[in-house]
């Protein structure tokens, strides 16, 4: 997913964790909202849903 206020990509981990291209770790706060641990700012992200909507998805 596309982070939107860095315009940086971010790469989804497991548990609701992802990692962008500069090494920041985030978090999922929602479907279009992101938490970089390091800084506590709120990002906006292009759709991050969750690993259960996805495997929903997937059946």
């Amino acid at each position: 997913m596309i982070d939107l206020n860095d315009k940086d990509v971010i790469f989804k981990g497991t548990g609701g964790i992802g990692f962008d291209t500069e090494g920041n770790v985030m978090t999922r706060l929602g479907p279009n909202t992101a938490l970089d641990l390091k800084t506590g700012k709120i990002h906006m992200v292009s759709g991050w849903t969750e690993e259960e909507e996805d495997e929903e998805k997937e059946e």
